[in-house]
């Protein structure tokens, strides 16, 4: 009932709008209003629009009995069959009017379908509710449905937005609440709010004074007004100043033409019909502007989005954390949390990455809910770095969050998978010093926050560590240091030496040694991997490291092909980070083979930490090494978490036992059983052998009777220039022993991980 009124009132205003009393109006608001009932109610708004067209029609018609119905079928019939044309598209999408596909369908039904229909109407009632004209011609008729057609459509592309936005708007919200969501927006630009009314009025003050001319010019004006505020506004917000501007443009108008100007002559007829065409344009290219900007401003809101939210976890990321450190409280003192999944690699291989996926939604649910105050981030996967400055951080505090982040990940991966990796999560902070000032910036602390997490053990307690203000001075020379090992390595000022490898294996003559690697100083002295290693993880330079040594290192062998004829292998050492490399196999092979190295004298050697830490891209690389011909070798064997399990999973042909395992061997009689267990492994699997530290006689007498294949160390030789080492190779017949024969690498197996290989 209460929107029938509206109709009701609405079709009144439009006969004040007309040129006359008896002629056109100049606007059509109910194909807008009762367009927006259909979208609203649908067949209900249906009904209520007939009802108040009716209620309306029988006001001022009621003597003609067939007006009645026939004035509201006409203006009736251009909003249904618009909706029936558009309901889907519309309903589909919560906010129509800001989408170009939506709006640009909507304005095809309306002008091509609706308006149409309406303009074929109103020209079929205009003949029952107006005296019959002796001299209406065909070309009066074709005016009269263009001039139908003109505030038909004008009508609908003015209310219909505005309509839609009080009566629908957004799922879930209120009347009340969207009247005042449009005035917030109205008032949001206040110097925009008088100006497109200003130039409105304007306009229809020049053509009410009857001067069509500045009239015209003040139009041209309005349309950059108008684009001038769908830049700057909301889109509900353009949709108001453009039906407002136009209402307020047609009401002077007609208010001039039947009041002030009676008996104007065509002229001006026809600048007031250019007019409202004028609008009519106008509303139209605002429209798909109005749906440009939206589309753009949300592009752009996404794109922001993307770089300052994670996507997975919904928490910032490295950039969205750097712009809240930057909009703390100076006065606060902050403090940074490091809360992280030891073992998100070996979850994401053995699981998957759905199950790591769920494993880190869960964690981030779990961060917000126990640290509310804190402002987290997800760093990298399976790393969260909070930031907080509103209270005081205690170690309690890192333990039950820790826990609590334990236990809610485990639970619900449990839930989500069959789990076969238990979920190991460990913590730390740095608290920046008291009353420092300045107060460090905010990769000072992350600096400090990494250094502890290095420090720290996967199985030690959260550590909670205050940051002194000489740490600064401290991590700004580890910067300084980092830079100079960066430094040495562009500059190719590597040295590298050689350490044998001997075997225990009798008949087997070929040599082998380990490359090392020493970087030299700005004076030529030899820095050793104690004073370089720790920057060079620090600064994340080691795939910069590796691709120097192996280039260096094919030089050398390039340079001493007889060694390579009476050599079994070199091994050199590969990190974590470039053992991701996708294409490692192909660089190494092409690589070698500029140099005329064969694979097979090469072995890569990779620690099982970096095995255990990166399954999947380990597996992955080591499988495509052997592709390529090249052996590999797993460093430091029996350290890491499931050691037999990962040796069926991964292609190596060599295992180094650990020194952890061979320095005790005469005394702990715990440690023979382990490495005779590791070697009783390997014969199944066909992989051989090497202790390291090998450091005496006695020693390596005991290596030797626990069956090991190969020894290394101090006692069987210590590293020296690898240069050297090669053109010994070279000018002798015979330099040692080897682990392997000459056809070692092609009776190799296939390997299987499903399956263990027989002896």
């Amino acid at each position: 009932m209460f929107a029938a009124l509206w109709v009701v009132a609405l079709a009144e205003l439009s006969r004040q709008l007309a040129f006359s009393d008896q002629s056109l109006s100049l606007v059509w608001p109910i194909s807008g209003f009762g367009l927006a009932m259909l979208y609203r109610w649908q067949w209900r708004g249906l009904l209520a629009l007939l009802a108040g067209l009716v209620a309306w029609s029988g006001w001022h018609y009621g003597a003609n009995p067939l007006a009645v119905p026939a004035v509201a079928l006409a203006g009736s019939i251009g909003p249904a069959a618009v909706w029936a044309a558009t309901r889907r598209t519309m309903s589909e999408e919560p906010r129509p009017f800001e989408r170009i596909a939506s709006v640009t369908r909507w304005l095809k039904a309306e002008l091509l379908v609706g308006a149409p229909l309406a303009a074929t109407c109103g020209v079929a009632v205009l003949g029952l509710v107006e005296p019959p004209a002796s001299d209406r011609s065909a070309a009066l008729l074709v005016l009269e449905w263009a001039g139908y057609w003109i505030i038909e459509s004008c009508g609908a592309l003015l209310v219909a937005p505005v309509a839609w936005h009080l009566m629908i708007g957004q799922p879930g919200s209120r009347f009340r609440q969207r009247v005042r969501e449009l005035l917030a927006d109205l008032t949001a630009h206040r110097g925009l709010l008088w100006l497109s009314p200003l130039m409105a009025s304007l306009l229809a003050a020049t053509f009410a004074l009857g001067d069509t001319s500045n009239a015209q010019a003040f139009s041209y004006f309005l349309l950059p007004v108008l684009l001038v505020v769908a830049n700057q506004c909301r889109p509900a917000a353009v949709h108001a100043h453009v039906m407002f501007a136009a209402l307020l443009v047609t009401a002077a108008s007609a208010f001039s033409m039947r009041h002030l100007h009676p008996n104007a002559g065509a002229d001006m007829l026809v600048q007031l019909v250019l007019l409202v065409l004028f609008l009519l344009v106008s509303a139209g290219v605002l429209l798909v502007l109005v749906a440009v900007y939206a589309e753009r401003h949300e592009a752009l809101e996404r794109l922001q989005s993307l770089a300052f939210i994670d996507p997975l976890t919904e928490l910032l990321t490295d950039a969205g954390l750097a712009r809240a450190y930057e909009q703390r409280d100076p006065a606060a003192v902050p403090a940074l949390v490091l809360v992280r999944l030891a073992n998100w690699r070996a979850i994401e291989y053995l699981d998957g990455p759905a199950a790591l996926g769920a494993l880190e939604t869960a964690a981030a649910r779990r961060l917000r809910a126990v640290a509310p105050t804190v402002v987290w981030a997800r760093s990298t996967p399976g790393r969260y770095v909070g930031l907080l400055t509103e209270t005081a951080l205690r170690s309690g505090d890192l333990a039950q969050w820790q826990a609590s982040v334990a236990a809610a990940t485990a639970r619900d991966a449990g839930q989500a998978t069959e789990q076969q990796v238990r979920p190991l999560w460990r913590s730390c902070a740095v608290i920046a010093p008291a009353g420092a000032e300045p107060s460090p910036g905010l990769q000072t602390l992350l600096l400090r926050l990494r250094e502890i997490d290095l420090a720290q053990a996967d199985d030690a307690d959260p550590v909670l560590v205050r940051m002194h203000p000489e740490d600064g001075e401290r991590l700004r020379a580890m910067t300084t240091g980092v830079e100079r090992v960066r430094r040495a390595i562009t500059e190719r000022r590597l040295h590298l030496v050689a350490q044998p490898i001997v075997s225990l294996r009798e008949g087997q003559a070929r040599v082998a040694a380990e490359v090392l690697v020493r970087l030299r100083d700005e004076d030529g002295h030899d820095v050793p991997p104690a004073q370089f290693m720790a920057a060079a993880v620090q600064g994340e330079l080691m795939p910069l490291l590796d691709r120097a040594v192996v280039e260096e290192a094919a030089a050398m062998f390039a340079r001493h092909p007889a060694a390579l004829a009476r050599i079994d292998y070199c091994s050199i050492n590969l990190s974590g980070p470039t053992l991701a490399r996708a294409d490692l196999g192909e660089w190494l092979a092409g690589l070698f083979g500029r140099y005329a190295v064969p694979a097979q004298r090469v072995v890569f050697e990779i620690t099982e930490s970096q095995a255990i830490a990166q399954p999947r891209d380990a597996a992955q690389s080591l499988a495509r090494l052997r592709e390529e011909g090249f052996r590999v070798a797993i460093d430091d064997f029996g350290t890491g978490h499931a050691t037999f399990d990962y040796l069926k999973r991964f292609p190596v042909d060599i295992i180094k036992i650990d020194g952890a395992f061979v320095r005790e061997l005469q005394h702990q009689p715990v440690d023979r059983v382990i490495v005779r267990a590791m070697v009783e492994v390997a014969r199944v699997l066909q992989v051989k052998t090497v202790a390291e530290f090998v450091e005496s006689a006695e020693l390596l007498e005991r290596v030797r009777e626990l069956g090991i294949d190969a020894a290394q160390g101090y006692h069987l030789g210590r590293p020296r220039p690898l240069d050297d080492w090669l053109a010994e190779v070279s000018s002798s017949e015979s330099t040692g022993g080897s682990p392997f024969t000459t056809d070692m690498a092609h009776r190799q197996p296939p390997w299987n991980p499903s399956k263990p290989q027989a002896v």
